[in-house]
């Protein structure tokens, strides 16, 4: 399996992503997390905690819509990806280079 981590500018481009990929219902904007043969995770919007307490965190938001995804290895997108898509992937499990850190990339990873 290969994982990747989307980052889209923001909600719409993401929902038109999806939408032309098939993952993403064009009148509901409801994403399948596994259409197409493709395993997604939806993170949305990333924010850390830089201080305040636990009634009034101080956050700080990473811009961005983030989606986690997975496909199989002998997956079309695996092997050729679009350029709007490859775009978009700011880390691959199989490109050898490690997993970007937190807080400035989600740590969200698949069971």
């Amino acid at each position: 399996m290969i994982d990747f981590l989307m980052k889209y500018p923001d909600v719409e481009t993401a929902t038109a992503a999806g939408v032309a990929l098939g993952t993403t219902d064009p009148e509901s904007a409801e994403t399948f997390p596994f259409a197409a043969g493709l395993n997604l995770s939806v993170i949305g919007r990333h924010a850390y905690r830089t201080g305040g307490t636990d009634e009034a965190p101080e956050m700080t938001e990473v811009p961005g819509w983030w989606v986690l995804g997975r496909v199989a290895e002998d997956h079309p997108l695996a092997l050729e990806l679009p350029p709007d898509l490859a775009a978009v992937i700011v880390w691959r499990s199989d490109s050898g280079a490690p997993r970007p850190d937190w807080p400035d990339y989600p740590d969200r990873v698949w069971a």
